[in-house]
């Protein structure tokens, strides 16, 4: 007598070829779709992270301001800076492993540190992730994270700030600077730079630009440097 049991089982059929292609197809196409989508998602997330950090660290420097009557210096802890300087960008954080005696010095001068100590006016210094992965690629550069880049007025020299195409000039008493999602320096010259917009999501060029008092720059390209002089002034 055949066994029934053996018999069923014997008739069963496995996925063919053809069928695993199209599942794998399927779970490709998916993926395409669903990845990118992903990506942007986290990029904006970490964008509206940045920006809400870059107030909350203006706060924090108007208020070393009340007390100092000065804003950080950026070349501390040295007092005071180099008279031939009026002016020059740093990183408020920035987390290093390296060799490089020139990489090291720099790194090792966290000017954020002014508002962590000895007065809390922020408790920690947050890191900017597209500063991060754009520091990572320098070679000899092992970077770990680093903030947004603190541009300075030093000894009283504020900046001059405006647009192109022009707008009536104004004066900033510092200014941010993140390269934004594109991980680039959009900048025409030293002091010309290329404004994110955020209208555009995260395939926007230009650089995420932030002057003290007046906020995030609009879309468009800004001068900003001690040299400049609006007309008439």
């Amino acid at each position: 007598m055949i066994n029934s049991h053996y018999l069923s089982r014997s008739n069963r059929h496995g996925f063919t070829l053809i069928e695993l292609l199209i599942v794998i197809a399927i779970i490709l196409i998916l993926i395409a779709i669903a990845l990118p989508n992903y990506m942007r998602s986290r990029i904006r997330a970490q964008l509206t992270r940045l920006m809400a950090d870059m107030k909350t660290e203006v706060h924090a420097i108007e208020a070393y301001w009340v007390d100092n009557n000065s804003y950080l210096n950026i070349y501390w802890p040295n007092r005071p800076p180099p008279l031939d300087d009026v002016q020059g960008g740093s990183f408020l954080r920035i987390d290093w492993t390296g060799t490089d005696p020139n990489i090291g010095a720099r790194g090792s001068i966290e000017i954020g540190a002014q508002l962590t100590t000895p007065v809390s006016y922020i408790d920690y210094i947050p890191a900017d992730p597209f500063w991060s992965r754009l520091l990572r690629k320098i070679p000899n550069f092992d970077i770990q994270e680093a903030s947004i880049l603190y541009w300075g007025a030093l000894q009283g020299h504020p900046y001059w700030a405006s647009n192109i195409p022009p707008v009536p000039a104004f004066r900033c008493t510092f200014w941010f600077q993140s390269p934004g999602p594109n991980l680039e320096l959009n900048q025409g010259s030293s002091f010309q730079a290329g404004i994110y917009d955020p209208t555009n999501g995260v395939v926007s060029d230009g650089d995420l630009l932030y002057l003290a008092p007046y906020g995030f720059m609009g879309a468009g390209h800004w001068n900003v440097g001690n040299d400049y002089r609006p007309p008439g002034t």
